[in-house]
Order: C-alpha cells, then structure tokens, then sequence
C-alpha cells in the first residue's frame, strides 16, 4: 500500500483504514502493478450545505471520468453533518450512477471545507462563483488552485425529485465542459 497515497486519502476524505480507502489504494495500486508515490490528483467540489450539489459533482466525476489519475470529494462552505439528501441519492440512482466501494456517495455525511482540504486538494471546484469567491476570500494563499463551475449550479435544497435531476443535468453538462466528453 502507497503510505503517501494513504496519508493524503485520509487528510482530505477524513477516513482512516475504511473498506472505500483500501480499496481505493488497492485500485490505483493494482493498476500500476507496484506501490508508488505517485498519487491521484484530488478534486474538490464545495457547495454551501454539502448535501446536493457538491456530492452529487464528486459522484458524477468519479463515475464519468474512471480513467483520469483524479479522484473526486466534496465539503461544504458551512455543513453540519447531515448525509446526502435522498433526493440527491435519487438522482444519481436515475442518472445510473453506481454507488461502489470507490463512489460511495450514499453513505455521504457532510463536512466543512477545512484548511487541510484546500491544501491537498489538487483543483478546488466552487458550484457557484459564489462559492469560488467565498473559498478565494477564505484562502487567498490557495486562490490559484480555485475555480467555478461554468455555469452556476442553481440550489435544489428543498426541491422535489426532479429539481435534482435537473440538477444533476447542468453538474455533468458542466463537468463534460470542464473535463471533456467521455
């Protein structure tokens, strides 16, 4: 098992030693036939809440984009620990977005985005510009490495079942223009 890859695992996913950090290790080991330092670019997607918009994201990038050397994760700008709302975990299902070891989005408990996940994040994607700019306001010494989505995901919190699909809709429209076409 890569100790690097591990250690960074865990400082931005919070998980220690988990059934989705092994098998996480034990994909990209696998793939490279030896353990390496050479680790995953770490995405992170960042909503208000952490309970839509930006597990949704990390769910559909880890499913739309397997072969890249990133991983996606998620927080929020002021989350409480709430799980993944069932109309998010809805969308995904209708979507056909496998929940796996890897993408387990529906065991999602949401978290607040912390100093040590802007740090190790590779690419720090605000579902908003709002949100952007609020991460660019909240590190400015990490600005470099933030960004928006190209188009402002509007909030779903609250909405029906469809509202999420359509949610979920302009998150993979904008990742497909962000990452390109699978």
């Amino acid at each position: 098992m890569s100790i690097i890859l591990y250690n960074i695992l865990v400082a931005v996913v919070g998980l220690a030693m988990s059934p989705f950090i092994t098998a996480l290790i034990e994909r990209y080991s696998e793939e490279k036939k030896i353990f390496t330092p050479e680790v995953p670019d770490i995405l992170l997607f960042v909503c208000t809440g952490n309970t839509c918009r930006s597990p949704m994201a990390a769910a559909m990038f880890n499913f739309l984009f397997p072969e890249r050397n990133a991983f996606a994760v998620s927080a929020g700008l002021c989350a409480d620990g709430s799980p993944i709302s069932e109309n998010a975990k809805e969308a995904l299902r209708r979507r056909g977005v496998p929940c796996t070891v890897e993408n387990n989005y529906t065991d999602h408990v949401s978290r607040t985005v912390t100093p040590e996940m802007i740090a190790t994040a590779s690419q720090v994607i605000g579902i908003s510009s709002r949100h952007a700019m609020a991460l660019i306001c909240a590190f400015p010494g990490q600005a470099e490495k933030i960004s928006a989505m190209p188009e402002d995901i509007a909030d779903p919190f609250g909405g029906t079942v469809d509202d999420y699909v359509r949610c979920l809709a302009d998150i993979e429209k904008s990742l497909r223009a962000m990452f390109g076409e699978k």
